[in-house]
């Protein structure tokens, strides 16, 4: 059992004969001699600092390392075993195993450590000499006559280097008896103690001033007056950087910014205010140093302070920090069955200007397009896209989305392409899609997207801006940009601002743009190399390492074949793309956002005459966003009807959803103003009435208030007489208006038969 390197613990009856010593301390034997039946013990929580934790001042454990290394303490094997415990492992004892550093230096320290440590361990190996040879340690420790081999080693060093002294053995023995503590090794000769240096320094305080560096231990080497740290100047830099968060500051975070607002709250706290300026402009600043520290002091200890996660959170904010500056682990393949699991959907604006085909005679700019992509991750092959000038909506993603299932011969055929089979072959369903919580992925639409019979069945959301959540089609957007960018009217960012601008160079048109993706598409799913995204049943089976090659084998062998879509079936799944709207029947058609809308399949289901004797009818009809003009219910049979816009809602024919929302807008607001108008005109004919009651008072007030209730005698023959009055008067004004207009008539022909003096009668 007495072998080197036991671990050994104090019996808790023997504690008082060890000096600061506890039970959990580690005592390790590192050297025995079997004839004297002796052994040299450490304590090698002493020796390297090992805390209750087992950790040393090399893994910053809370407990110092001994400035000495003392002497091993010599035991026989009978004292060993009095006042010591064997740590017994299950089939033998514990052995103490050394730190890496001292076994695995190179693992361990940097290229720079490394340089200056092994200097110093060599020293101390040669200044040591032939001390190390094992007789020399056993004289040393088992026998009392070792002062002739420290003089006799002086007596060399003193005379391969006459100009030093060498006149005590206390070097030697420190050396000597890290030397042996340590393990009998080279490595034990590495200065550990400056593994965490500067860590066993007192701070100053407000009574002691400890100043350390190239300045010498009290600052006397030195023009500086600034004052050492403190804990109390680190709680203040604590404090002051939570003031420079990305929400609380203003631009960029500069670090000088920072100390000077540490230098303004120090100086407060010290009631320190900055005198004022001389005629010179100069102030006395004798006593300003002493109460701040440097800016390199404060750099020092910022970094040491403040932890690295911390320093990026504060100069980037928490949502760019994690999602480019932090580490990452695993693979985005994780949890993904096969091709067409899992499909990665997303959309940016192309960094290339098309030509305007409406006018031929200019070379106008129609602006940049949309692009929008869909990628398997499993496999990185693309499995569709959309092109369209308007920005991110629902459109665009329903139209990418179509595209995944659609025939590509006959949509490539739009373009002029003639698609080859092996080329883009993927018409199969999807199982999940991941998208960001962006403007273009409206909650409705997505949760009809989801119960409906194509599609995906599941939706995983994250974070808009958060590319690093879905980055595989985030690289591959990012190269069909720079792809496209490359063409002519393309848009370079590091471009000089002084020449001409993308806009000024557009040249191809939409459907030219259509062709160079598509041809990059099939160049990608074709070409790319993916052999890092094999599995061990792809290598076993000798799958080529291409897109196309992975996504063939995955969607043939892991998804059993996939969900391959007819032709047939597309416009079912474009209806089930189509945004949809609330419609309620009423007797007079279907009400939806305003408009009326009639067809013969309400009619033949009686919704109309269900409607007007009180049953509440309700749909969801599916409407395209820039034409109003019709609407489409899919029944419980999987038809699809058409209902088109009534009579009574004429007037929008041909608008948009959005025209028609601006025009209903602009009806209603002058039916807003109109009645505020009806009703002032009403208050104002009130006010009239009452100005004419009171006249007629006025008129009437000769004449006394009737007090009879019955119907007044003589009524209805004063209303014959007024009649016949009317009449008479009427007939005048006719007549005379007759008659004027006869006198005009008159005068005119006799004006016409006057005799012109050219006329032929005349010249004769």
């Amino acid at each position: 059992m007495f072998y080197l390197n036991t671990e050994l613990r104090i019996k808790p009856e023997f504690l008082n004969n060890f000096k600061n010593a506890s039970v959990s301390d580690i005592f390790v034997i590192v050297f025995v001699e079997y004839n004297m039946k002796r052994a040299a013990v450490v304590n090698m929580s002493e020796t390297l600092g090992i805390d209750m934790n087992n950790n040393t001042i090399l893994d910053n454990g809370m407990k110092g390392k001994a400035y000495q290394i003392t002497k091993p303490k010599i035991y026989s094997f009978d004292e060993i075993t009095k006042k010591f415990n064997f740590v017994e492992l299950e089939g033998g004892v514990k052995r103490f195993i050394p730190p890496k550093v001292l076994r695995d230096p190179a693992g361990v320290l940097s290229l720079k450590k490394q340089k200056k440590w092994f200097k110093k361990r060599d020293d101390a190996i040669n200044k040591l000499g032939f001390l190390i040879e094992e007789e020399n340690i056993r004289r040393y420790l088992f026998q009392y006559n070792a002062t002739e081999l420290f003089e006799k080693r002086l007596a060399e060093l003193r005379e391969e280097d006459p100009t030093k002294k060498h006149t005590s053995p206390t070097a030697l023995i420190r050396y000597f008896n890290q030397y042996i503590s340590l393990g009998c090794t080279k490595n034990a000769l590495l200065p550990i103690g400056l593994v965490n240096c500067g860590c066993n320094y007192l701070h100053n305080t407000e009574d002691l001033v400890i100043k350390r560096g190239r300045g010498g231990a009290d600052g006397r080497n030195t023009s500086s007056q600034h004052k050492a740290i403190t804990d109390k100047d680190k709680r203040i830099i604590k404090k002051i950087v939570k003031l420079f968060g990305t929400n609380k500051r203003n631009g960029q975070l500069l670090l000088i910014e920072v100390y000077y607002e540490y230098c303004l709250y120090s100086l407060q706290q010290k009631g320190y205010s900055l005198p004022a300026a001389d005629s010179n402009g100069k102030r006395d600043l004798s006593n300003f140093e002493n109460h701040i520290i440097s800016y390199n002091q404060f750099i020092f200890h910022y970094k040491n302070t403040i932890t690295l996660f911390e320093r990026l959170l504060l100069r980037y904010g928490k949502i760019k920090t994690s999602r480019d500056m932090l580490d990452r682990q695993g693979i985005s393949t994780d949890g993904v069955l096969g091709a067409n699991h899992v499909v990665e959907i997303d959309s940016t604006e192309l960094s290339h200007h098309v030509r305007d085909t409406r006018v031929g005679h200019k070379r106008l700019s129609a602006g940049r397009l949309f692009i929008c992509i869909a990628v398997c991750i499993k496999t990185r092959y693309i499995l569709g896209y959309s092109l369209s000038h308007q920005a991110p909506v629902w459109e665009n993603v329903a139209e990418c989305l179509f595209n995944i299932l659609d025939d590509k011969k006959s949509y490539c055929a739009k373009y002029g392409i003639a698609l080859q089979d092996y080329q883009w072959e993927s018409h199969h369903d999807i199982n999940s899609v991941r998208i960001d919580n962006g403007i273009e992925y409206p909650s409705e639409e997505v949760d009809d997207l989801l119960i409906g019979r194509y599609g995906p069945t599941r939706v995983e959301t994250v974070t808009k801006a958060r590319g690093d959540l879905k980055g595989i089609v985030e690289r591959l957007i990012g190269t069909f940009d720079r792809e496209i960018a490359t063409l002519e009217g393309g848009i370079e960012a590091e471009r000089d601002h002084t020449e001409q601008d993308a806009s000024q160079r557009a040249l191809f048109t939409i459907d030219q743009i259509h062709q160079k993706i598509i041809r990059e598409i099939i160049h990608h799913n074709i070409y790319k190399d993916c052999a890092n995204l094999l599995d061990a049943d792809m290598s076993k089976a000798g799958v080529g390492i291409t897109p196309r090659s992975i996504w063939n084998y995955s969607i043939k062998e892991q998804m059993s074949g996939g969900q391959p879509i007819a032709k047939e079936q597309l416009p079912f799944f474009r209806y089930q793309l189509l945004p949809k709207s609330k419609v309620v029947v009423k007797d007079d058609g279907l009400h939806c956002k305003g408009l009326i809308f009639v067809g013969p399949y309400a009619k033949s289901e009686n919704w109309y005459l269900r409607a007007k004797y009180g049953e509440k009818l309700e749909f969801k009809m599916a409407f395209t966003p820039t034409n109003c003009d019709l609407i489409f219910f899919e029944d419980n049979k999987s038809n699809i009807h058409i209902f088109q816009l009534s009579e009574k809602s004429e007037r929008f024919k041909g608008l948009s959803w959005v025209e028609v929302k601006e025009a209903r807008d602009y009806l209603l607001e002058q039916a807003n103003d109109l009645r505020k108008q009806r009703l002032a005109s009403k208050l104002i004919n009130k006010t009239e009435d009452k100005a004419m009651l009171a006249d007629a008072f006025e008129s009437a007030k000769n004449a006394p208030k009737n007090d009879q209730s019955s119907y007044q005698a003589g009524t209805n023959s004063r209303r014959k007489e007024f009649a016949d009055s009317q009449a008479i008067s009427r007939d005048k004004e006719i007549q005379g208006e007759l008659l004027s207009q006869a006198v005009n008539i008159n005068n005119g022909d006799l004006a016409s038969k006057e005799e012109s003096p050219l006329s032929e009668d005349k010249f004769l």
